[in-house]
Order: structure tokens, then C-alpha cells, then sequence
């Protein structure tokens, strides 16, 4: 757990992310986020910690970051944001779109026009609840698959 949050001076907004705030990796289970949550929350308490803004901010993104994690739904969201970020930071994303619009045929696989005129085959097998990033192979765009 060497990894903890830091915050900004100017607006007290958390830098890094959910799971870096609580020490674990992004697959860890729910037990590991309590067990972490746990231990940092005692530590960063704020009764112990009496007048210390740096440490009653930590307290919060801390809580912050096991209240978004520990709930399914706000996880797969979370987990979804991290992904778009990670992607829109090394790929050019030409369009994201959710699984639902995509028109499967019956060998689980669907088309989509990329920019350039190439098709993309999309595998229902390959797509996950997290989000999945296909290349073209013409250009450089990407699709983004929620």
C-alpha cells in the first residue's frame, strides 16, 4: 500500500485513481478493496489527524474511492471511464459505440464502416463488459465497443 492519494492544493480534487488510492490493483476483489479501505481509513482518520487538511482530504478520497468501487454498477462505470481514458490517450478513437448497435449475424460477428471505407469485423466473443478497442487496418482510427 504505497501508493495513496494525493490532492490538489488549488481545488482539492484527487489525483490518480480509485484503485491507487486504495493500494490495490484494478482486478482485485471485492475483500481486497474492503480489507485496504480498512486500513487506510484508520490511518487517515481525521480525529486522528486533528487540523490537518492534507490528511482529512485523503480521509475523503478515500472514502470516495471504496464507496465507487465496492458498488457493481458505479465499479463497471468507473472501470469503463478508466478504459476510455487510458485509449483516448494512446489511440484515436473515431467513434465509440455500445454493443447494442451493433447488429450481430448468426455466427456472432458484425460489421462496422470505418471512415476509410475498410470494414471492421467485430467478434462477439472478443467484446467484454469493460470496453473493447478494435484498430483498423487501413488507418489509424479506432472503434471503442461499450
Amino acid at each position: 500500500m504505497d501508493k495513496e492519494a494525493t490532492c490538489s492544493k488549488s481545488n482539492g480534487t484527487v489525483e490518480g485513481n480509485y484503485y491507487e488510492i486504495l493500494g490495490c490493483d484494478q482486478k482485485a476483489s471485492f475483500f481486497e478493496l474492503k480489507r485496504n479501505y480498512q486500513q487506510l481509513i484508520k490511518k487517515y482518520h481525521p480525529d486522528k489527524h486533528e487540523g490537518s487538511s492534507s490528511t482529512s482530504e485523503k480521509f475523503i478520497a478515500i472514502d470516495k474511492a471504496y464507496k465507487t468501487l465496492m458498488d457493481e454498477n458505479s465499479r463497471k462505470d468507473y472501470d469503463t471511464s478508466l478504459l476510455k481514458r487510458d485509449f483516448d490517450e494512446h489511440f484515436l478513437i473515431h467513434v465509440e459505440l455500445s454493443q447494442s448497435e451493433l447488429d450481430f449475424s448468426e455466427d456472432d460477428t458484425a460489421l462496422y464502416l470505418c471512415r476509410c471505407g475498410e470494414n471492421f469485423v467485430i467478434h462477439k466473443k472478443d467484446l467484454n463488459e469493460g470496453g473493447y478497442v478494435m484498430e483498423c487496418f487501413q488507418c489509424s482510427n479506432s472503434i471503442l465497443i461499450k
